[in-house]
């Protein structure tokens, strides 16, 4: 709701608590992790810190991978997120292979 409203600053407090949590809870490959990451993530692209962004986007496909496999539906979702923040820095051909892997995960489903 927060980054929804543009209250960025309260949005990010409540992803990293979330995070913090949730590896204390369950620890560092918790699937849900994933998810916490790519909403913090998306919280750093939108405020312009695309490296942060960056680094979240392939924690949450490091960890989607490790407990889905590589035909997850969700990794296609991480993937086109990671793209978008490549497309931003204008690194095209590193965001059009994502995307091109997300359309494969999408067309198994």
């Amino acid at each position: 709701m927060y980054y929804t409203e543009g209250r960025l600053k309260d949005a990010k407090g409540l992803y990293k608590k979330a995070i913090e949590i949730q590896k204390k809870k369950y620890g560092d490959n918790y699937a849900g992790l994933a998810v916490s990451f790519n909403n913090l993530a998306g919280v750093y692209k939108t405020e312009g810190q695309l490296k942060e962004a960056e680094g979240l986007y392939k924690e949450a496909i490091e960890i989607q991978k490790k407990k889905y496999g590589d035909n997850y539906a969700d990794l296609a979702v991480s993937f086109n997120n990671l793209a978008l923040v490549y497309k931003t820095e204008g690194r095209l051909k590193e965001a059009e292979g994502l995307i091109k892997e997300a359309i494969e995960i999408q067309k198994k489903k």
